[in-house]
């Protein structure tokens, strides 16, 4: 709309020589005038309520910027509006109204986006949470297949480690074995389960030893 395009820049850098032209505010006058497309009348309305109208809105906007759309967006709605205006009592209390309403839905349409957006962080926690329980679950059948190939006494010897939290020297003890080859024996069976894990997933040794401390 040709007003409204150029309407800001004659504010800015006329607003003086607009303000001599026209010494007394006439409302009344310029509504009539404005009801019939005079692009003057709608420029002094709009400088005479620009600033006074950005005062009004500023302390509810959540920056200067936000309010300053509320602003243009009220005054172009005074254009679009223009043939109806000319029986208004109070067109300030009119265009403060609209900035309300116009602010209103703003922050209406940003609780909503915020909520959408919480929901969808929401429903990749619980998707992410799945996957992880998921590769879990993957990653102990491959860890108990794994200590099934293990040779009898490497088993024995993992499992009285690991789940029976013995000591080497108990470990010693308990097989009739040195404590060197409990040791021997152990390494050779988490390096057996660890590769078995990392064939089959491609998991590396870090991301096993994070998720889980079975070694």
């Amino acid at each position: 709309m040709k007003a409204n395009a150029r309407i800001f820049v004659v504010c800015a850098l006329a607003d003086t020589t607009i303000i001599n032209t026209h010494p007394t505010y006439n409302e009344k006058e310029l509504l009539l005038r404005l009801a019939e497309g005079d692009e003057q009348a709608y420029t002094r309305i709009y400088c005479h309520f620009q600033q006074r109208l950005l005062k009004f809105i500023l302390p509810f906007s959540i920056d200067r910027t936000e309010a300053e759309e509320v602003v243009q967006d009220t005054l172009f709605k005074i254009w679009t509006r223009r043939e109806t205006l000319a029986g208004i009592n109070s067109l300030e209390h009119y265009i403060q109204r609209i900035a309300r309403n116009l602010l209103i839905d703003r922050q209406r349409a940003r609780a909503v986006q915020q909520k959408y957006y919480g929901q969808i962080l929401s429903t990749d926690r619980i998707e992410a949470q799945a996957e992880e329980d998921y590769l879990l679950k993957q990653y102990h059948i491959i860890a108990r297949d794994a200590i099934n190939r293990l040779s009898d006494k490497q088993r024995e010897i993992f499992l009285l480690r690991h789940s029976g939290d013995l000591s080497l020297a108990e470990i010693a003890a308990h097989t009739g074995s040195t404590i060197p080859a409990v040791q021997k024996n152990l390494t050779r069976a988490v390096q057996f389960i660890k590769a078995c894990l990392i064939n089959n997933k491609g998991w590396t040794s870090l991301w096993i030893i994070s998720m889980y401390s079975f070694f």
